[in-house]
């Protein structure tokens, strides 16, 4: 899993892709815990 994750860093959008995911994420989970 590691040696996968390590070459799917290399390619920059899939970086962009992972860093989008991220932040979206955290949005999310941001207004579920306003919502609680």
């Amino acid at each position: 899993t590691l040696q996968v994750s390590h070459f799917q860093l290399e390619n920059n959008t899939t970086v962009k892709d992972i860093l989008n995911h991220l932040n979206f994420y955290e949005k999310l989970s941001n207004s579920l815990v306003h919502q609680l």
